[in-house]
């Protein structure tokens, strides 16, 4: 996936078989789990091990972190208070402490020093009480039990939610935020680190943007780290980008150039309108952009171009896209000649023709020139008959190019 070869992982006999043990043990805590949720048990002591035990070994299962969830929050946001004993106690009234699990005689002496959490069916012992994880301490396990999950699988749904809503608790729940005030730049520096590992995943780029948000993480130090993740390898975009990074293909990091587009439009919100304002800011990156153009064959700089012209308004519109159809013309000039072609057949075309011809379409209809359309489309459908009903639908308006 995204030009990374993927290797064959092939197990020996004794790793098999440990694999087959883990899976019997994972289903029989999971099992355990279930039962104790059928019971209207699942936010005691023994649900809470379980699960870091079971999302450690698979951290893809959504309910595990849902019962986490459940159990942090009984253990934070309810208010503790004492049990005064009856004056005539019913000797075989009973309950549980929802730690440790012991059942608790409401006539004994420790009756007498338990407290009751204002949850249903929930009691907590004095020992389990003083014993109890302070808030902060509640949090760093938590998340560092997270952070281990995401090595094991770092592109599931349910562990980088489960990142985001904890930090969303601690950082507007009133009575959480001294506790444990949320460090958003090592939040930040964690994203790089897993951004290392692989620079397009996505569930990583939109935990990114939450964190952003969050933690008001300067726009423009976040310009720089997409051009840096754009442009890896190499300078961003110039001429004198190494082969290198031309092989890497970072050019092509879809997620980064979408990151780029969510941090402009929130500096082109601050403009309110000011066409001049907004060109500005857009300026670099169209000098920039048409630099890649000329040497990538991937879509998304061009479907980063095509927002790109969608920011500015009519007049700058149309002068910025004079100059793109130059620089497609070009593209396409090139490879007719053969210079990038290579080995493509008698009427096919190189990628970077395909998106140059595309971009012209965008272009030539918001000028209103809708024969030129036709012909363009028409030279799409022979080079590329594979998408022929696709630019049939671009022809007849029932598909957009955005």
């Amino acid at each position: 996936m995204h030009g990374v070869a993927r290797g064959t992982r092939v197990y020996t006999a004794e790793e098999i078989e440990r694999r087959k043990a883990n899976a019997e043990k994972w289903k029989e805590n999971y099992s355990k789990v279930m039962e104790y949720k059928k019971n209207g048990e699942e936010l005691i002591h023994e649900v809470w091990k379980l699960t870091e035990t079971l999302v450690l070994m698979n951290p893809d299962c959504y309910s595990l972190w849902n019962y986490r969830r459940n159990i942090i929050l009984s253990k934070l946001k309810l208010p503790i208070q004492p049990i005064h004993a009856p004056e005539t106690p019913d000797d075989s009234q009973t309950k549980r402490c929802r730690q440790c699990n012991r059942r608790i005689q409401l006539n004994s002496s420790e009756y007498h020093s338990a407290l009751i959490i204002s949850a249903p069916h929930s009691l907590l012992c004095r020992i389990c009480y003083i014993q109890r994880p302070k808030e902060s301490e509640l949090l760093q396990s938590e998340l560092t039990l997270i952070q281990n999950s995401i090595m094991q699988s770092s592109k599931s749904y349910g562990i980088w939610f489960h990142r985001s809503w904890l930090l969303t608790l601690f950082s507007t729940t009133p009575r959480l935020v001294s506790s444990f005030p949320i460090n958003w730049e090592h939040e930040v520096a964690l994203c790089n680190q897993f951004l290392r590992y692989d620079s397009r995943n996505f569930h990583c780029w939109n935990y990114r943007r939450f964190i952003i948000k969050s933690g008001k993480i300067s726009t423009d130090s976040e310009l720089n780290f997409t051009e840096t993740k754009i442009g890896e390898g190499g300078s961003f975009f110039g001429f004198n980008r190494s082969e290198t990074a031309i092989k890497q293909n970072s050019l092509a990091n879809y997620s980064a150039w979408h990151q780029r587009s969510a941090l402009l439009t929130e500096k082109i919100k601050s403009c309110h309108d000011d066409q001049s304002k907004i060109s500005e800011i857009l300026e670099n990156d169209f000098i920039l952009l048409s630099n890649a153009l000329l040497m990538h064959d991937g879509q998304s700089p061009w479907l980063y171009l095509r927002w790109l012209l969608g920011q500015l308004g009519e007049e700058k519109r149309k002068e910025k896209g004079k100059e793109v159809m130059e620089i497609c013309e070009e593209i396409l000039k090139v490879d007719r000649e053969g210079m990038e072609i290579g080995e493509k057949g008698k009427g096919e075309v190189a990628e970077t023709s395909k998106w140059a011809l595309l971009t012209m379409v965008f272009l030539l209809r918001r000028m209103g020139e809708e024969e030129k359309v036709k012909g363009v489309l028409e030279e799409l459908r022979q080079s590329d008959p594979d998408r022929r009903g696709f630019y049939d639908s671009l022809e007849s308006g029932e598909a957009v190019l955005g």
